[in-house]
């Protein structure tokens, strides 16, 4: 399925439901289960090998905190010694903890250019979820946040959730006294139903490509012998030089057509 849609050659994430491949932190980790772990990556990597797959992340504890987070980087190091590497959620200060390890931090809530700084000077990834989670009836909050906002603050991507997830049924956001369900889509016997949220999300994405084909053509025209070309592709520069010290107050529509106008003047000159 990923071949079909284009995602060839791209890492692959697992499941989160499998934590450090199911296995307790609490259990003492004697060589033999350790040995196990690495047979057990081993045997996830034959099978992504063959699909051009490069890189495979597994998946620690879910938001561990303190003891519970340090002590599964004994499972990391054993995940990363046959050949994986290992992701999980958690929050700002996690570096501190467990930078030396964790080959990728899902940062909770809103975007920390501090700790964005630290992950990517140890030459690791970060990326966002919670802000928010899924299922709120506001596109424009995911249009930003998990949009031109991650841009602004150079986060790896996004991964929050959820894509669909029930507490109860799935169609009754009532159902459960400890929170609604949490869905970008609602599914079907044959598909699914779509919802702002959703929408809102597609347009974040849809957003950073514009930003990225602009950045690009930049790139590929500054200094170019073409003087009207050398200064559209400066001007461009500068406009996004502002735009990323700016993204949180901006129209976003707005913001859409002024990257659309910068591409077309570049483009329209070569």
């Amino acid at each position: 399925i990923r071949d079909s849609v284009g995602m060839s050659g791209q890492p692959l994430h697992l499941y989160p439901g499998a934590y450090n491949l199911g296995f307790d932190v609490n259990v003492p980790l004697t060589p033999e289960r350790m040995e196990k772990i690495k047979e057990h990556v081993q045997n996830v990597l034959a099978v992504t090998e063959k699909f051009n797959i490069p890189v495979v992340y597994f998946y620690g504890i879910d938001e561990a905190k303190g003891d519970r987070l340090i002590f599964q980087k004994l499972v990391w190091e054993a995940i990363q010694e046959a050949g994986g590497k290992v992701e999980v959620s958690g929050y700002v200060g996690h570096f501190d903890l467990v930078g030396d390890t964790l080959d990728s931090l899902i940062c909770a809530y809103y975007p920390d250019q501090n700790e964005v700084d630290k992950w990517h000077a140890a030459d690791k990834k970060i990326y966002s979820y919670a802000n928010p989670q899924g299922g709120v009836e506001n596109p424009e909050v995911y249009r930003r946040n998990f949009g031109l906002l991650l841009w602004q603050y150079d986060y790896d991507g996004a991964c929050t959730f959820a894509y669909q997830k029930d507490y109860g049924n799935i169609w009754n956001d009532f159902d459960n006294t400890l929170g609604r369900d949490h869905n970008f889509t609602y599914p079907t016997v044959d598909g699914m139903i779509d919802t702002i949220a959703w929408e809102g999300y597609r347009e974040g994405v849809d957003d950073v490509r514009y930003v990225t084909t602009l950045m690009r053509e930049v790139e590929a025209n500054k200094g170019s012998d073409n003087i009207e070309l050398n200064d559209a592709a400066i001007a461009a520069e500068q406009y996004l030089l502002k735009l990323k010290q700016n993204v949180e107050s901006r129209d976003l529509g707005i913001v859409r057509l002024e990257i659309i106008n910068h591409i077309l003047n570049i483009t329209e000159l070569k």
